[in-house]
């Protein structure tokens, strides 16, 4: 008779969902005699007291088999991740209680047979990508230990539980990037999320394998967008991609940005557009994380909120301050002896759209990023307004938060950023001071004025304007819409027989 797992101190943070499905797994495992073993990922963040979201099982036999049996047991989906090699995820994250005040939610547990021929479970460990991954415990005693008897427990054939140790990431083979080209970003993935360095031996062998010619293209875009998508929502991405850069991997995975290398910018700036682009990034990083920022701290309070509003904000903000002048180098002009980059926003927009197409972004990260390139020099208007005219209006507060279409918030994010990034000489010393003004200014607006306004009813509907102006529908009558909010936020008008007067007047002088 199989014996269940027992509940321990590592058991003890796992939901009750989870322990059903483990103890199911290793006693249908048993029943089968086959060993089954946790590898990878859980192990070593176990031993780094890390917090893990997915479980790996390595299976000696029967894994489809096994799979089958465990899904339709507990009624769970199963996705075929290679079907050669025998991985199939089981999908728990359905099954949360809501009510389970447990520390860990584990969302799948991948289930594999033994890798690439190998007959036991150190073989299969060996070929795998690095050695930090190459660590294992067999199921009971992952469940069974305390974490003080981890490291004596792990079967470990490539010495990962000392890289582990000292924060090192290496390779498990020379052949390691050849087998699959993808560990080159993962390499920098595990980088950013750990806070590792990647070994002397194996950057070279990555500095290597990306010289030649078409490393990745074996590799599918999807893939490619995985690993660069963990890495960006990672607390390191500005450093880590200018590691990537440092050995040439960045503009292999964006060639667009080549031509930003070396092409000088006007006073505002130190550095040439590439190297802007990177010192964007880490700008935007650091106020992201809270290690500095020129925000006030309520502001960066109200940014903060609207990060965490939506899961794709963080890493859209990312890429859009690594890729924002990123149309500069096409559009660049001279007038009066200094450079110029008109429209280099909208050139850019189009340039980003077309980078995450290729790499299979999901639409929501496209939209947000290209959006936010496209949109990047508006805070700067608006604080010449600021400077110049006292301003902004209120037409051009509430025309801003239009267009931004409620991400207004992240493009003044991505304005500090920038203006953190630029330290010329002519650029102003107060800068920074003044932006924190300006958001502060047209998000009090949003929040009094017209964020209230919107919550009412409308004073007067479409239909209302059709039969007041005798006009068909069409974009006239959105026109009108627009002029009667606008009214309202200007205090011109109160009540809907005050919209009615106003709108014809609007109208008759042909304001539309």
């Amino acid at each position: 008779m199989t014996t269940p797992i027992k509940q321990s101190a590592v058991s003890a943070y796992l939901p009750d969902y989870v322990l059903s499905i483990l103890n199911a797994l290793y006693a249908i495992a048993d029943s089968r005699g086959a060993d089954a073993y946790v590898c990878g990922g859980a192990v070593r963040d176990v031993v780094l007291k890390r917090r893990f979201s997915d479980i790996d099982i390595t299976v000696t036999k029967d894994a489809a088999d096994i799979t089958r049996e465990l899904s339709t047991r507990f009624k769970l989906p199963v996705v075929i991740l290679d079907d050669y090699r025998d991985i199939i995820r089981i999908v728990v994250k359905n099954t949360l209680n809501e009510n389970d005040t447990n520390n860990y939610s584990i969302q799948y547990i991948d289930i594999s047979a033994l890798r690439d021929g190998a007959k036991t479970i150190d073989k299969d460990l060996i070929k795998r990508d690095f050695t930090i991954n190459a660590v294992a415990m067999p199921l009971k005693d992952f469940m069974d230990k305390d974490a003080g008897q981890y490291v004596s427990a792990l079967i470990d054939p490539t010495g990962g539980i000392n890289d582990i140790m000292g924060k090192m990431i290496r390779h498990c083979s020379p052949r390691s990037f050849y087998d699959d080209p993808l560990r080159i970003i993962r390499a920098f993935r595990f980088m950013a999320c750990l806070g590792f360095e990647i070994e002397a031996d194996t950057k070279e062998a990555i500095r290597r394998l990306i010289s030649g010619k078409g490393a990745l293209e074996r590799v599918a875009p999807e893939r490619i967008f995985t690993e660069l998508s963990i890495l960006m929502r990672s607390d390191s991405a500005g450093d880590t991609i200018r590691q990537m850069d440092d050995i040439g991997l960045l503009t292999i995975l964006f060639p667009e940005m080549e031509i930003a290398k070396g092409v000088t910018q006007p006073g505002f700036h130190h550095l040439d557009v590439y190297e802007h682009l990177l010192e964007c990034l880490c700008m935007a990083e650091l106020i992201i994380n809270r290690e500095a920022t020129p925000f006030r701290p309520h502001n960066i309070d109200i940014i903060a909120r609207w990060l965490l509003s939506n899961p794709v904000n963080k890493e859209a903000i990312k890429l859009s301050s690594l890729f924002h002048d990123i149309g500069k180098p096409l559009v660049k002009g001279q007038k009066a002896g200094r450079a110029t980059f008109y429209n280099h926003d909208k050139t850019g927009a189009r340039l980003v759209r077309n980078m995450l197409k290729r790499l299979r972004y999901p639409n929501a990260i496209q939209e947000k990023t290209v959006g936010f390139v496209s949109l990047h020099m508006r805070p700067f208007h608006l604080l010449n307004d600021l400077q110049k005219k006292g301003g902004p209006s209120v037409k051009a507060m509430r025309k801003f938060i239009n267009s931004a279409k409620g991400d207004f918030i992240g493009l003044f994010l991505l304005a500090m950023a920038d203006t953190m990034a630029g330290k010329g000489p002519l650029r102003p010393d107060d800068l920074e001071e003044k932006m924190d003004i300006l958001f502060e200014k047209i998000y009090a607006f949003w929040i009094e004025t017209l964020r209230p306004i919107r919550k009412k009813k409308r004073l007067l509907t479409g239909n209302d304007v059709m039969k007041i102006l005798n006009i068909p529908q069409g974009p006239a009558v959105g026109r009108a819409i627009e002029a009667v909010e606008e009214a309202l936020c200007e205090n011109k008008i109160s009540s809907r027989d005050e919209a009615i007067i106003f709108l014809k007047q609007w109208h008759k002088t042909g304001d539309d």
